[in-house]
């Protein structure tokens, strides 16, 4: 630093008005860097002195820094005085955000630590009395989050879902917590002031949130389906336990409620929806052997039970699916095997009179005849049979060419027959019936034994007999009887036109 001169003392004899100079003088220390070379500083003109009533009080004006006492070998820079002839210069005033002096070389203010920013929005969010405005806002938020969770499955509607809550409040929380993070390290790292320490404690807690509610849904869901069990509700229940993710092979649980399920759906006579339960826990499910064996005792009966609800409703086709499903089951052991073998015979037998009933005479008639070929240890057979060879009417009409009726007309049918060419006669052998046509021609023979051919011959009211028979000598009208059916031979002419 350049020297400077400092102000003389006055010396004895000094009068009164030179006294009033004694008292220190307005000084700025100066904050100029130092110059590059010593340099002495001209003196000052000294304004001439006041009186002593009218001297203006005297002032200091120091840096914060450097107020202390002044020595006697201490250097101050004398500056105008305010009230003199030249004003006094007013020193540049820093911005508020500096905290270090404006001086030095370029390297000292490049290394210099960066100062810090006030970032008042940011203290705002995080103040008390916004915090707990925040607070409430997200507890709001997660108790709509809660209550408004719920999901469907084949048992009904899961409300409130309890994994779900948790999932979702999980998720939100999470990204929340993050976000105000986020927010706290970008104010931390651009040193701000005041920091807000508020919202990364809030970030931090909303993220272990975040992660409580997604780490803890699988318990939850098994904690609920714990209460749905307790209070009987086994299908949501299982419902509950699957959404956990248990898997049905490894899981006692679902193993169990699957069975308690079906059992609850058994006693309601639901009985498809009972099998479509202990199938998979029959298949799948090794873990516990009584429990397996329970499940299987279960689907013999309930497939049987279904089997015979189908039935007794005339859904046939679908008690023998039922009946056949079981009898194809690996545990299905040789006392289910012939429960079900009866069962079907019943099923089939069923089946061909509804066939019948509805004249799908062929179908009915393959149906008895799967009876008698395949369940003849079954009482059913004997109905079977029965069906297959009950005599069936048989009915006609003779007519002369002119389409008028044959009154009083004798009708002869004959199983069997013979035809002698030399005297162009027919002999009728087998089995024989005869009717006799009324006013209209018409004739009914009430039961005709079915499975066979027969020819069909007439006697005039004059007693000559006779029939029509074609080029290869064979009677002209054949009427063939059926099991099941009735026959009809139609319209007969008499005079063969």
């Amino acid at each position: 630093m350049a020297k400077q001169k400092k102000p003389g003392l006055p010396t004895e004899g000094t009068s009164a008005a030179d006294a009033s100079s004694e008292q220190p003088l307005n000084v700025v220390l100066s904050l100029t860097p130092e110059p590059s070379a010593p340099e002495e500083l001209p003196p000052l003109p000294v304004p001439p002195p006041l009186p002593a009533e009218a001297a203006p009080a005297a002032s200091v004006l120091l840096q914060p820094d450097a107020v202390q006492p002044l020595g006697a070998d201490q250097e101050i820079a004398p500056t105008l005085p305010t009230d003199g002839l030249l004003p006094t210069l007013p020193l540049p005033s820093l911005p508020e955000e500096f905290d270090q002096p404006a001086f030095g070389t370029e390297a000292q203010r490049a290394l210099a630590p960066r100062p810090a920013r006030r970032i008042d929005r940011l203290g705002r969010w995080f103040a008390p009395p916004a915090l707990w405005w925040l607070t409430l806002g997200l507890a709001l938020l997660f108790f709509a989050l809660i209550f408004s969770a719920w999901s469907t499955s084949a048992a009904g509607v899961i409300f409130p879902d309890w994994g779900l809550a948790a999932l979702r409040l999980g998720f939100v929380a999470a990204a929340l917590g993050a976000v105000a993070l986020v927010v706290f390290l970008f104010a931390w790292q651009a040193r701000a002031r005041p920091l807000p320490v508020a919202g990364g404690v809030l970030g931090l807690v909303l993220v272990f949130i975040g992660a409580g509610g997604i780490l803890g849904a699988a318990p939850l869901y098994r904690l609920q389906a714990l209460w749905y069990e307790g209070r009987g509700q086994y299908g949501l229940a299982l419902a509950a336990y699957q959404a956990s993710g248990d898997s049905l092979a490894q899981s006692q649980d679902l193993a169990r409620i699957s069975v308690e399920w079906a059992e609850q759906l058994s006693a309601g006579h639901d009985y498809g929806a009972a099998v479509a339960q202990l199938a998979p826990v029959a298949r799948l499910y090794k873990r516990d052997a009584g429990l397996v064996a329970r499940a299987e005792a279960d689907l013999i009966q309930n497939y049987l039970a279904w089997g015979d609800q189908a039935r007794q409703q005339g859904a046939f086709s679908a008690a023998l699916a039922h009946y056949q499903a079981l009898q194809q089951a690996a545990y299905c052991d040789a006392s289910c095997q012939a429960q079900a073998h009866e069962r079907m015979a019943l099923a089939l037998l069923g089946l061909a009179q509804q066939l019948t009933s509805s004249k799908q005479y062929d179908q009915a008639v393959a149906t008895y005849q799967q009876i008698v070929q395949q369940y003849s240890d079954t009482p059913e057979v004997e109905q079977a049979n029965q069906a297959l060879t009950m005599p069936q009417p048989l009915t006609g009409k003779l007519i002369y060419a002119n389409k008028t009726p044959a009154k009083r007309f004798e009708v002869l049918l004959a199983s069997r027959w013979s035809f002698n060419a030399k005297t162009q006669v027919f002999t009728l052998l087998g089995q024989q019936y005869r009717a006799q046509t009324d006013a209209s021609g018409l004739f009914t023979v009430p039961a005709v034994a079915v499975g066979q051919t027969y020819m069909i011959a007439w006697v005039d009211t004059s007693g000559h007999a006779g029939t029509c028979y074609t080029t290869n000598n064979q009677p002209l009208y054949q009427v063939e009887m059926r099991p099941l059916r009735a026959a009809d031979a139609g319209s007969i002419d008499v005079e063969c036109v």
